[in-house]
């Protein structure tokens, strides 16, 4: 399996003539593997493709958010409510907690995205905050479609919270965790933090 490639721009988009326009879906279901429906917009291009996909996770909301310059570039962007969130199914879950179903989502919704009409197969992930959190939790299980991640967050609280999240490691012991020798996915999400370059979104 090929290693994650953290950058921004890594999925190239096919050439188009003529600026794109944007079409944009509500509410789009994203069905989980424990039959939980989390909701998405869909932002895409309005003709040609196939096109890589852009998806973003967020507890903030999905509605409101600017892609424009993503779908214009050859994007398809999907923007999701997490779990419990919004029009999300189920309830949320705090990043705190030792097992969530953060990980297992961010999967689901990966493959989900390169199976997306349209879609060429190639997935990127990107936010910032919680949002960079989600994106850790997802790609600790390596995804075959995920080819990027930009995760917008910094150190030192990017290997603090690198080190609870993938190592289930209580808060209060996550500082010397993140200092101290980690599993082979708290080290990938840790690479993932330090190779990452920033969507300015």
């Amino acid at each position: 399996m090929s290693p994650l490639v953290i950058s921004a721009i890594c999925i190239m988009s096919p050439v188009q003539t003529g600026e794109l326009q944007v079409h944009t879906e509500t509410d789009v279901a994203v069905p989980m593997r424990d039959g939980v429906a989390l909701r998405a917009v869909v932002h895409r291009p309005d003709r040609g493709g196939p096109y890589p996909v852009l998806v973003m996770r967020t507890p903030y909301s999905k509605q409101g958010r600017r892609f424009q310059r993503f779908v214009k570039a050859g994007y398809v962007v999907v923007c999701q409510d997490a779990r419990g969130h919004y029009q999300s199914e189920d309830q949320w879950e705090s990043f705190v907690r030792p097992e969530t179903h953060d990980a297992q989502d961010g999967y689901d919704t990966v493959k989900w995205a390169a199976q997306f009409p349209g879609s060429n197969g190639k997935v990127g992930t990107f936010g910032a905050c919680y949002n960079a959190f989600l994106q850790w939790r997802t790609a600790a299980l390596r995804p075959p479609s995920l080819k990027c991640a930009s995760d917008m967050a910094k150190p030192p609280m990017a290997n603090y919270v690198a080190a609870m999240l993938v190592c289930n490691t209580s808060s209060s012991t996550a500082s010397a965790a993140a200092n101290s020798p980690l599993d082979d996915a708290a080290r990938h999400c840790c690479r993932v933090q330090a190779m990452t370059k920033i969507i300015n979104v």
